[in-house]
């Protein structure tokens, strides 16, 4: 995994990659990270969290502070995110970051192999 988050050195170099790992007493729980295409576009963040460490605040906790480094080092930012219909966990960690529903489409689930609902949603703190 520290190999993996190492490999976005360059998107961090261009300022449209930045990965973490998301560690609980030391131990690997998870990555969250910041991504857009060019840097013209605003940044999205995502997130994964092994299933163990589920409903403890991680990810909000993570969140609230890749968001503010974020905004720290480059002033008020608009945000995007998105999660599947079938995980409203995540749409609850993003709702108490401040994110609004802004569209729905139909998203490839590569770990289904198939397309499901997905909720595109927004923050903007400028």
């Amino acid at each position: 995994t520290e190999a993996w988050v190492l490999t976005h050195k360059s998107g961090r170099e261009a300022n449209t990659d930045y990965v973490y790992a998301v560690t609980a007493l030391q131990d690997f729980i998870g990555i969250i990270g910041l991504h857009r295409p060019t840097t013209s576009d605003p940044f999205e963040i995502g997130f994964w969290l092994s299933p163990e460490a589920w409903g403890k605040g991680y990810v909000t906790e993570t969140a609230k502070a890749v968001l503010q480094c974020l905004e720290n080092s480059m002033g008020p930012q608009k945000t995007l995110s998105g999660y599947f219909v079938d995980n409203p966990a995540s749409g609850r960690v993003l709702e108490k970051l401040g994110y609004v529903q802004i569209g729905q489409s139909e998203m490839l689930y590569l770990g289904r192999g198939k397309k499901i609902p997905h909720i595109m949603v927004e923050r903007d703190s400028r």
